[in-house]
């Protein structure tokens, strides 16, 4: 048995860290539970993060003070049995779960993502369908937990060579200079990368590996640190680690989903997590409290815990919505993390067998990934056997049945503010009519470029994704900041309007830019921007309709469909929604007060000739009405066409 190490070496075993595991991981599970207060719990990962980053420094810069090396593949054979087999049981669990339960839509787009999860790259998956407006919503996806896992083990990857790197060609000889250096360095560059990307599009500084090491490093600078304070009185270490906490728990419990995060705030959750790692371990009574036995259970299972409770949460139907019915899955999530911890993660962990030599952990790790692979291929292959049905395949269809303007680049996406010069219908008209909005008025594209050839109507589309026609400027919640790029776009276009002098401008925006939503103006602000606009138009002497924000169904409707037809069950009436409360009355009053207020301004509301007097059904006289949980299919916009008409001729507009 080996010497116990002197108590001021600070990699000795410190239960209080198995402590801090389960306050990471209880904020991460209550946060995705949606159990109240925990509207910052997101901030358990970054936890996680600077725990990796200490012990795993650690662990290296030991190994370099005792060998002058680092042995990479015993490294990277214990992380092997670590973390992949409870990974890969989650993995192919999730995979047959699917395969049984899940629709074929479902299954299609999860075997992506599992894909991705299975090589450690979920991270690079979820970032790019982040920015996607018009990808299929991944906040319903088994695996977008895996993101975190994927970043983890790039770290893992890339970290021992960063170490050994600069311990040989720094300066040599002095190896916690060297160290203490290279750290710095990534510290200070990923922080800036980290809050540039925040402050440019904030998914990618949220998800990317690169702009999430200065957590990690944090950790590696908090142990080359740990020695010195010891030597603190004993009251102040005290003072500082009740900071500490103070600084954890205020995160979890004050940041919510509109922080633009990571960005500064992140700094907040790294800093107590270090503070709590420097300051010692049963120090006090927050170390007595970490160190507790309760709180060290948790923590040792924290790392299953947090592979099983997403599943869980939002297997098969999307997120519980009862308090009740989720606290049952929290608990089941649970029992199932300690079953993995207790049958899978310690046997192979500790194994004698493996532990014996990395090349077995190796080719485990290998074995291993291929098989999530094969799960992957094979969870496509019975989505695609499944999808061959014409049902099946109608509702796969639909997802990409959008108007042609977003084939054509004539649809203006996030990071661009100027629109492309794209005339439709009989491009030497006498009457132009312009469509002006967000992806709600591009949705009306298809509808009108039919009646423009019918009528002779030259057709010019302005329209950019998540930007209102009214005069405000959002937080878009896809790029993770205030959407100048709307801003300037909006002001481009009116001054375009008023130039052309069309003879018919229609407007159209979704309605959740208002109070209620990510997005959060307030009414007052919101009637502002609508008049505003109203008045910059007014020179163009053009004719102008609103057109009433469609119903929102409040669930994915292709994944609906399939799920229906997958069961044997009628599609029509799992996958109705009540039409009041997919509408929403104020903003549509707000409109209607606006236009009143305006000369030449008419309102039109086209939820008659979508629903019914008191249901909506996702399919509409032979049409699947959405594309996704509230864009119309391009099918079901252009047979709205002879109701659109109807009602501009009835209110003037032509």
């Amino acid at each position: 048995m080996s010497s116990p190490r002197p108590r001021s070496d600070p990699t000795r075993f410190r239960d209080d860290i198995q402590g801090l595991r389960a306050l990471a991981v209880l904020a991460v599970v209550f946060y995705h539970a949606r159990f109240p207060l925990f509207t910052g719990g997101y901030v358990g990962v970054d936890v996680f993060f600077v725990i990796s980053g200490y012990l795993i420094s650690g662990l290296l810069l030991r190994e370099l003070e005792q060998t002058g090396r680092v042995d990479l593949r015993s490294f990277y054979a214990r992380r092997i049995r670590r973390l992949l087999p409870a990974a890969a049981l989650l993995l192919i669990a999730t995979a047959a779960a699917a395969s049984l339960w899940v629709s074929p839509l479902e299954q299609r787009e999860l075997a992506l993502a599992l894909f991705f999860a299975t090589l450690y790259a979920g991270n690079i998956w979820y970032g790019w369908n982040a920015i996607d407006y018009l990808a299929a919503d991944v906040q319903s996806d088994l695996l977008l937990h895996m993101w975190s896992l994927g970043v983890e083990e790039q770290f893992y990857l890339v970290w021992p060579l960063v170490m050994v790197v600069a311990a040989r060609w720094l300066y040599p000889g002095r190896l916690r200079l060297s160290i203490l250096v290279a750290m710095t360095a990534v510290f200070v560059g990923s922080l800036a990368a980290s809050l540039w990307l925040t402050s440019v599009v904030r998914p990618w500084a949220f998800f990317s590996s690169p702009t999430r090491a200065w957590e990690f490093a944090a950790g590696g600078l908090i142990y080359l640190a740990a020695p010195h304070v010891e030597s603190w009185p004993e009251w102040s270490r005290r003072a500082v680690r009740t900071a500490g906490l103070a600084l954890v728990l205020a995160t979890v419990l004050i940041l919510d989903d509109n922080t633009a995060f990571p960005g500064t705030a992140a700094l907040l959750p790294v800093a107590g997590t270090a503070v709590l790692l420097l300051t010692g371990s049963r120090l006090g009574l927050v170390g007595r409290w970490l160190a507790s036995r309760p709180m060290r259970l948790i923590g040792d299972v924290s790392y299953s815990w947090y592979l099983w409770h997403w599943p869980i949460l939002v297997f098969p139907l999307g997120e519980p919505w009862t308090i009740g019915e989720r606290t049952v899955r929290v608990a089941l999530s649970f029992l199932l993390a300690c079953a993995s911890y207790w049958l899978v993660e310690n046997r192979v962990r500790f194994s004698s067998l493996l532990s014996a030599s990395p090349a077995r952990s190796i080719a485990v790790g290998v074995c291993l990934t291929v098989v999530g692979m094969s799960s992957a291929v094979a969870l496509r292959g019975v989505a695609r056997a499944a999808m061959s049905s014409p049902e099946q395949t109608a509702y796969a269809q639909v997802r990409s049945d959008r108007a042609r303007i977003y084939h054509e680049d004539c649809h203006v996406q996030f990071f661009a503010d100027d629109s492309p010069h794209c005339v439709y219908g009989d491009p030497q008209g006498k009457t132009t009519v312009v469509l002006f909005g967000d992806s709600h008025a591009a949705q009306w594209f298809p509808a009108l470029e039919r009646l423009a050839v019918q009528k002779g109507w030259r057709l010019v589309s302005l329209t950019k994704s998540a930007c209102p026609w009214a005069w405000v400027t959002p937080f878009n919640p896809h790029v993770g900041r205030r959407y100048d790029e709307c801003a300037r776009w909006r002001s481009a276009v009116v001054r375009r309007i008023v130039a052309d002098q069309p003879g018919l401008v229609i407007l159209a925006n979704q309605w959740r830019y208002v109070t209620g939503s990510s997005i959060g103006f307030d009414a007052p602000a919101w009637r502002q921007g609508l008049q505003k606009t109203l008045g910059e138009l007014r020179p163009s002497g053009a004719r102008i309709v609103i057109l009433r924000d469609t119903p929102w169904p409040g669930f994915d409707v292709p994944r609906c469909l399939s799920r229906a037809a997958w069961r044997g069950l009628d599609a029509r009436s799992m996958c109705t929604f009540d039409r009041q409360r997919a509408l929403n009355t104020s903003v549509f009053e707000m409109e209607s007060r606006a236009a009143s207020q305006t000369t030449g301004v008419a309102v039109i509301d086209l939820t008659d000739a979508i629903c019914d007097t008191s249901i909506c059904s996702s399919i509409h006289r032979g049409q699947v009405v959405y594309s996704d949980n509230h864009h119309l299919t391009a099918a079901m916009s252009t047979a709205l066409a002879p109701a659109l008409l109807q009602h501009l001729t009835s209110s003037g507009g032509v």
